[in-house]
């Protein structure tokens, strides 16, 4: 009879004919036959499932479950944990478990934490990274598969950290914010694990440096807030607190837009509080980590209608400093990313961006910001020892340059500076481009191109040319005409 009730079972795997065997798993014998062999049957249909994603097999484990001990139920999804990509599984297993919680001893219930939790965080971490990307990811469903491992965190008393922080930072920090989903599942998180207060540097905080961007994210929320951040920290001293977790949430998603835009909110929310040139050069330091990482992210945005763009929180954060750290800064960004020890994508690009800030800087009106005219000298030392061997890539950079100078051509000031800008840049700038057109003339003769067909390329040689020609001329213009040269 036994032999029977398993050929048969078999068959109708073997068959796909899962109806069939959801009405054979209902039947008197296979009662019998289950409160013997339920155990081995289950690992069976585990796999089945695997194999064809048949949700009729969730029924049949389902009637199975009445039979199989919770202890033998936990060493089967032990066993096969690791062979599991199922999402459908991975809620299964995470739900039957948590129902077997009250019914298992204290060594069953540190499997449960040691082991089967982590394999199913894993699993989560691993649906929320390919799951999301685009414009509309599911949240739905990530958001049942997190609820679902989140219960059973609870349920088994974990105290896990890199899980507790994971479902935020890994986990629900994937997916937008402004999805209200998403801030929901926020409140609650935060409400029902994060909050657990801790005292850092003699202050009270709501739980650790890690997870207090989340508390500041959740105050974004118009809905949903908690109600668990008090208001009494000064915005300077949080940004600060902050500064370290938020720039490394940056810098291992630097590639991740959504995930970006999420850290930026809560960056930007306290960097709104703070009074504007408030931050002294000597702190500088303490949030020097926060611009790198905000360099990596440079070139992540590709659509002008991004909210929360690279250049936007930067902005932000470095008109928080006071201007002589803001020239400081911009001159020590320079250096480490043309000196390759920080590593980002989009060099010139990025230089140009530190260049059009200097420039930008130099139209402030206030005596704080005399500073950017005063060295500009110097800073024009530091960008005349760069170069770049494709030009037409790095035409940013080169244009940035360009206009610098015929700003500075424009607004008369610091004219010793002006007299050594021609021979130090300008100068420099032309020996590059007719270094580079020699070359190009090269390997178009290498590769057999005429000539006349040459003007096909995409360079943009000669937009470089005519900005060094303007940038002289506007230079010329002031220094020939100023009362130093006359007299």
């Amino acid at each position: 009879m036994e032999t029977e009730m398993y050929t048969a079972i078999m068959n109708l795997i073997e068959k796909q004919d899962y109806g069939s065997l959801v009405r054979l798993c209902q039947t008197e014998n296979s009662t019998e036959f289950f409160q013997f062999h339920s155990f081995n049957l289950l690992e069976t249909f585990i796999y089945a499932f695997m194999d064809k994603k048949d949700k009729l097999l969730i029924r049949c484990m389902k009637i199975l479950n009445v039979f199989v001990t919770p202890k033998e139920r936990l060493l089967t999804y032990l066993t096969t944990i690791d062979n599991i990509n199922s999402l459908t599984l991975c809620i299964h297993f995470a739900r039957n478990t948590y129902k077997d919680i009250p019914d298992l001893p204290e060594k069953c219930l540190n499997d449960v934490r040691t082991q089967l939790l982590p394999k199913l965080f894993k699993n989560l971490v691993q649906f929320a990274n390919e799951s999301g990307g685009g414009t509309n990811p599911d949240c739905t469903v990530l958001t049942i598969f997190l609820r679902a491992i989140l219960k059973l965190y609870v349920k088994c008393e974990c105290d896990d950290e890199e899980i507790r922080i994971g479902f935020l930072s890994q986990v629900l920090m994937k997916r937008p914010f402004k999805k209200k989903v998403i801030r929901i599942q926020l409140r609650k998180i935060l409400k029902e694990i994060t909050y657990q207060p801790t005292c850092h540097e003699g202050l009270w905080l709501p739980g650790t440096v890690h997870e207090l961007p989340f508390f500041i994210l959740n105050e974004c929320a118009d809905d949903n807030r908690t109600g668990l951040l008090p208001k009494v920290y000064h915005p300077s001293h949080l940004l600060k607190i902050i500064a370290e977790s938020s720039s490394n949430y940056m810098y291992s998603n630097w590639d991740d837009p959504i995930y970006l835009k999420n850290i930026f909110m809560a960056v930007s929310y306290v960097a709104r509080m703070i009074d504007p040139l408030s931050i002294p050069r000597q702190l500088l330091s303490d949030y020097k980590c926060l611009f790198t990482s905000l360099l990596k992210t440079n070139g992540t945005f590709r659509h002008l209608e991004e909210n929360f763009t690279t250049i936007e929180v930067f902005t932000l954060l470095l008109e928080n400093m006071e201007p002589v750290a803001q020239y400081l800064l911009i001159r020590e960004l320079c250096n480490l990313i043309y000196s390759h020890e920080l590593i980002i994508s989009f060099v010139p690009h990025t230089i140009a961006s530190l260049i059009d800030f200097y420039r930008n800087s130099l139209r402030h009106g206030i005596d704080e910001y005399k500073v950017f005219r005063d060295e500009i000298g110097s800073f024009y030392g530091q960008i005349s020892r760069m170069s770049f061997p494709n030009l037409d890539l790095a035409y940013m950079f080169y244009s940035a340059v360009c206009i610098l100078v015929q700003v500075h051509a424009l607004n008369k000031f610091n004219e010793s500076a002006a007299k050594s800008v021609k021979k130090e840049v300008l100068e420099s700038l032309k020996k590059q481009v007719n270094e580079y057109e020699i070359l190009k003339k090269l390997e178009r003769k290498l590769e057999g191109i005429q000539e006349e067909f040459a003007s096909d390329f995409p360079d943009r040689i000669d937009l470089i040319k005519f900005e060094i020609s303007e940038a002289e001329q506007r230079l010329n213009h002031w220094l020939e005409n100023s009362p130093s040269s006359s007299s």
